[in-house]
């Protein structure tokens, strides 16, 4: 007989023996699992995130729940949508220039407030930009998450030509 059915038939006869030396117990009541109808799902179904996808959070507010109107065009941007175009390196600093999803482009520096979920530019570096948001997770708690964008593997290691515009 193969030797995996024997051991499994030894660890069943061993399982049973000490259950009648033992006596067996009998497990507190299990409540029984909820049937959900794909076709209709109950609405506390629909109230959960998808943990598989970052989440969605309206505009920022403050503590008191009222909504904070945006200071720059940055803010009003989705991090989603953004594309490094190019980074320009210098002694200092390191500055970025994006595009948004509707083709318009914008220059970052450090720190800079970008996003509707009081995002701030945290590192620049040769070839990405790391951007770290507040967001309220499931818990209805709010937790930092940090979106690295990088620059595209065609505009990496170029340089301009000096005095070119």
């Amino acid at each position: 007989m193969n030797a995996r059915f024997l051991i499994a038939l030894a660890l069943l006869s061993v399982a049973l023996r000490l259950t009648a030396v033992f006596g067996a117990e009998t497990p507190a009541a299990i409540p029984p699992v909820p049937v959900v109808d794909a076709a209709h799902p109950s609405s506390e179904l629909l109230k959960l995130r998808d943990p598989f996808k970052r989440p969605r959070v309206g505009g920022a507010t403050t503590a008191s729940g009222e909504e904070v109107k945006p200071t720059s065009e940055l803010e009003t941007l989705s991090v989603d949508q953004i594309k490094v175009v190019g980074i320009m390196t210098g002694p200092g600093a390191h500055r970025a220039m994006i595009q948004a999803g509707d083709g318009r482009t914008f220059f970052l520096a450090e720190n800079s407030k970008i996003g509707m979920r009081k995002g701030i530019v945290k590192k620049i570096t040769a070839d990405s930009v790391r951007i770290r948001e507040k967001i309220v997770n499931a818990l209805g708690q709010e937790e930092s998450v940090d979106t690295e964008i990088r620059l595209p593997a065609e505009g990496r290691g170029q340089t301009a030509p000096a005095g070119s515009p």
